[in-house]
């Protein structure tokens, strides 16, 4: 929910933005598995894929394209204000949370799987919201095995290329730093987007949500962006000797100055100038 009144974009956008939101995220979940199957293609020397061509470039960039076309408009069909969330965000969330502001102005996208029925203590089933989590697990998913699929495939041709190469050590230990900096930045959006992503599925179909699994995707898609590129750093030797090197090179000079005690004091005092100086 995005409340207009603490928006900076223009009232009419908000729920573009929204699904523009949701689309990104989409890119996200199929890049995971594409950037493993591009490396596959690359390593095994794959003519149709792996050349340079206009043909690849459409390929590799559109088909991320394809999976946050459908996850966005499962988002706009069924994931939209109907009559069931209307209701809920009239009883529950605008008079509690957002000063009872015109439900008009709100913009929405979620899911609410067993709404109550209006004047009644009686629960009915939102089929929308079940639409949207099924066209949603089914991108999730789809995802998910390509990544893996490609994953262990890129292991076994990355072994078997090891095992027949005829090139240096060097080269072949930066083959295997490459494919663990490819695990390592596949794992990070899993634990950081796809588990609390799952999680609030999981708790929202069996109508035991709470807010804070919301605040927690908040906190950990933030975390993502931060350390996405930390592993390819790290892992990867001269990304890592280039970074460590850098840090090398800073000479720190630590100068402590003790004033002398004047007439009067009960105690001396310590003063310290730190400074950093870069060759």
């Amino acid at each position: 929910m995005v409340d207009p009144r603490k928006s900076v974009l223009p009232e009419s956008f908000i729920q573009v933005a929204d699904l523009a939101f949701c689309g990104a995220f989409g890119v996200s979940l199929a890049i995971f598995g594409i950037q493993f199957a591009y490396r596959y293609f690359v390593l095994t020397g794959h003519s149709f894929l792996a050349t340079k061509k206009h043909r690849n470039f459409i390929i590799w960039l559109g088909s991320p394209l394809i999976f946050a076309s459908i996850w966005t408009f499962s988002c706009a069909t069924f994931m939209g204000r109907n009559e069931f969330v209307d209701q809920v965000l009239r009883e529950n969330v605008l008079p509690n949370k957002l000063d009872n502001l015109e439900i008009d102005r709100l913009a929405f996208l979620g899911v609410i799987f067993f709404p109550k029925l209006e004047n009644s203590t009686k629960t009915t089933i939102n089929l929308d919201s079940f639409y949207a989590m099924g066209i949603c697990s089914a991108v999730l998913s789809s995802t998910e095995f390509i990544m893996f699929f490609f994953a262990i495939k890129t292991y076994l041709a990355t072994k078997s290329f090891m095992a027949q190469a005829s090139g240096s050590t060097k080269l072949k230990r930066l083959q295997w730093q490459l494919f663990y900096a490819t695990v390592s930045q596949s794992c990070i959006p899993i634990f950081f987007m796809q588990i609390p992503l799952t999680a609030i599925y999981i708790s929202t179909f069996l109508n035991s949500s709470s807010i804070i699994f919301g605040q927690i995707q908040a906190i950990t898609v933030s975390f993502y962006l931060a350390t996405d590129a930390l592993p390819t750093i790290f892992i990867i030797k001269p990304y890592r000797e280039t970074i460590l090197d850098y840090f090398r090179c800073i000479n720190i000079d630590i100068t402590f100055v003790w004033p002398k005690r004047r007439s009067g004091d009960t105690a001396g005092g310590t003063n310290s100038n730190i400074q950093a100086k870069l060759p």
